[in-house]
């Protein structure tokens, strides 16, 4: 079909006539924009290209078995407050499929790295004419991001194209650093000082003309006479004074509840504070871990129902509950273990899943749900015997197992069910062998009539 001219000519008539005419129905809608003018924000339809011309093509000829070439052509507008749109120039995508197409013999590689190559040499262009930092951070962010496309699909990157393109990227972050140098250099230069310049009778005229009678009644101090009113403060103990260096969570589960009766939100806060700075040293200290484990229960309840009132409608207050309920969690499973090591082989049912969602505000904050975070994970991937509620579970077996008191207990039981038992069979065997006698006397007796 290329071999016939009167074809060539007749497409090439078609197609700059195309380009260059508007038809109507193949225009864009017009919207009324924000400045109240009327201006076309789509694009144009190319159905006159991609139906027609492809059906006149696929009519008067036949397919060719070629190796195509894909592009994303990204035909957006932007548009912000102007009367004429931005898109994206249609000449560099010709650019691109004619690179590509020519250099289709080559290997694939070949274009992928001249692409990285021409993106360096316009930014080492552009730092050469000292463009903006901010064009410059965005064309050696495009750089970066076209090194690690082509060294995903084409491997390493040739050494000599290696060098250029690290010496344009050098020269680009020196040249965004010598900017900023010289930004920080003039905002840290003093302002200029003049007093001598100042119009103090021009800066000192006051524009309210209806505020005599108020200045002068302040002048005039008319309000000598009054009394300020009595203030009598109704200062509550608090949980957990800023003043305290240690926490005894052994004890004080009624003192946060009269703290939490005075001032709840007060009260709240001294406890998260008390569980973040205290918690930690009094675990390890703790021996009693029983005792322990019953009163950081009862902390639990009472801080729970508390928080969930108060925190109701607070994202973040409720992050911080969480957090802070998670570490008690965290306190009691350490002294379970401690007492019971059985336990280190079961699940501990909490998820570190629990923590992702969470808002915390402070870096504090943030290390203590990653502490938690861990300690589950730790504890979940240690866990042979998997879930202490699930149905096949052996832990009262071991547990059994593992308790000399309770192998006494239930020897003590056998013994008792076993003496019992045979004291009965005992005094079965005794009253039998009477009942039996009676029967022998019985038939022995010679038979009378009344």
């Amino acid at each position: 079909m290329t071999e016939d001219n009167d074809f060539v000519s007749g497409l090439a008539i078609f197609l700059s006539r195309m380009s260059a005419e508007a038809i109507e129905d193949a225009q864009p809608t017009v919207r009324k924009a924000k400045t109240e003018v009327q201006e076309p924000r789509d694009t144009t339809n190319p159905r006159y290209i991609t139906q027609l011309l492809t059906g006149i093509l696929r009519g008067v000829g036949h397919p060719a078995n070629i190796q195509r070439v894909y592009k994303r052509i990204a035909d957006e507008v932007h548009w912000d407050k102007a009367f004429l749109p931005w898109r994206r120039s249609p000449f560099w995508l010709v650019l691109r499929v004619v690179l590509q197409t020519t250099l289709i013999g080559q290997m694939h590689q070949e274009y992928k790295s001249f692409m990285v190559y021409l993106l360096a040499k316009i930014l080492q262009l552009a730092v050469d004419a000292k463009f903006p930092s901010d064009m410059i951070h965005v064309m050696h962010a495009k750089l970066s991001r076209r090194m690690t496309k082509l060294h995903r699909s084409c491997g390493p990157i040739n050494n000599q194209l290696l060098k250029f393109l690290h010496a344009t990227g050098r020269a680009a972050r020196n040249f965004r650093d010598e900017q900023w140098k010289n930004i920080q250099k003039c905002q840290a230069e003093p302002l200029h000082w003049a007093p001598e310049t100042l119009d103090f009778e021009k800066d000192t005229v006051l524009s309210l003309t209806r505020s005599r009678s108020r200045i002068d009644e302040i002048l005039t101090d008319e309000s000598e006479g009054t009394t300020p009113p009595l203030f009598h403060p109704n200062e509550s103990s608090r949980y957990y004074p800023p003043d305290h260096t240690s926490v005894d969570f052994g004890r004080g589960v009624n003192d946060l509840e009269k703290a939490i009766q005075a001032d709840p939100a007060l009260a709240l806060a001294d406890f998260e504070e008390a569980v973040q700075t205290c918690l930690e040293d009094w675990v390890q200290r703790i021996h009693d871990n029983g005792t322990s484990c019953a009163s950081l229960a009862e902390y639990f309840r009472i801080y729970s129902t508390a928080a969930l009132k108060i925190y109701q409608y607070n994202t973040e207050e409720w992050s911080v509950m969480l957090l802070t309920l998670l570490e008690l969690w965290m306190a009691i499973d350490r002294l379970a273990i401690a007492e019971l090591p059985l336990l280190r082989d079961y699940s501990p049912e909490v998820s570190p899943a629990l923590i992702e969602p969470l808002l915390l505000r402070t870096f504090k904050s943030t290390q203590r749900g990653i502490c938690i975070m861990t300690y589950c994970s730790v504890r979940a991937n240690n866990a042979p015997r998997g879930s202490l509620f699930s149905d096949n579970c052996s832990f009262s077996i071991r547990y059994f197992q593992s308790s000399p008191q309770l192998m006494r207990v239930k020897s003590e039981i056998i013994h008792a069910a076993q003496s019992e038992r045979e004291a009965v069979i005992q005094d079965f065997l005794e009253k039998k062998q009477l009942y039996e006698n009676l029967m022998r006397y019985a038939g022995e007796q010679p038979f009378r009539l009344p």
